[in-house]
């Protein structure tokens, strides 16, 4: 009985210690980032997303700037994927396209819109 209370014991600190660290790589969300954007990245640094509006066939996102907040674009990306978009499940961003964790691309279908 002591092993199996040791035991769970054990694995709550271990994973108390693994969500604070997880979190930690996430960095403060700027004033002019706006309240619905969530980050994806990673230690060398990522972005943050919003979806603005979409349609059956593209996404207008807006991504920022994870260091200093500033728009990075604001344009029209293809609604390739299957099943939808899910914000959570966005991968990363090269500057072309949207990647997401499945592996299905959302090309840039224009430059930015400002």
């Amino acid at each position: 009985m002591k092993n199996k209370i040791y035991i769970l014991l054990s694995a709550i600190v271990i994973i108390t210690i693994l969500v604070i660290c997880i979190d930690n790589d996430k960095p403060k969300k700027l004033n002019n980032i706006p309240d619905n954007a969530i980050w994806r990245g990673g230690k060398d640094g990522g972005f943050w997303f919003q979806i603005v509006n979409y349609n059956d066939t593209a996404v207008r996102f807006k991504i920022y700037n994870d260091y200093n907040g500033e728009l990075v674009t604001d344009r029209y990306f293809s609604n390739a994927c299957k099943g939808g978009i899910d914000i959570n499940n966005i991968n990363y961003y090269d500057y072309e396209k949207i990647v997401m964790m499945n592996g299905c691309e959302l090309l840039s279908k224009n430059k930015n819109t400002d």
